[in-house]
């Protein structure tokens, strides 16, 4: 992830919104292999994968509080939205045992991965003579 904080502080207490950009690799496989030789799985026998890193948003915020000078404690929740469907669909067609295809259309693997939420406390030291917490 690449993102940035906004906030307010007051006395020892930052509180605060985070959003940027993630990067989110995704994968899924399908793999069929049925003992059925003369008349297939269903119909059906694939392998078949994809994967791919998504762009996308990330929204967040937490608070955080200073210890001691160079101190601080942190929660913060975050959530990293990838939509409904950001990959696309692998369709692979049906086969034999043996490989020859067989009636019946493609079939079709849809990807869906609705969005990852986070949450993280933090202990924070800050090198160096701040002396102020925020």
């Amino acid at each position: 992830m690449i993102t940035g904080r906004l906030g307010y502080a007051w006395g020892s207490t930052l509180l605060y919104v985070k959003g940027g950009a993630a990067f989110v690799p995704v994968q899924a496989s399908v793999l069929d292999q049925c003992a059925i030789v003369a008349n297939g799985c269903g119909n059906w026998l694939i392998s078949t994968s994809d994967s791919k890193t998504i762009t996308t948003a990330t929204l967040g915020g937490g608070i955080e509080w200073a210890l001691a000078s160079n101190w601080s404690v942190k929660a913060e929740y975050m959530f990293i939205g990838l939509g409904d469907r950001h990959v696309s669909t692998t369709c692979s067609s049906a086969s034999l045992a043996s490989g020859a295809t067989v009636g019946g259309g493609p079939f079709c693997f849809d990807h869906e991965f609705p969005g990852i939420h986070t949450a993280k406390i933090g202990l924070n030291y800050r090198f160096g003579n701040s002396g102020v917490p925020y």
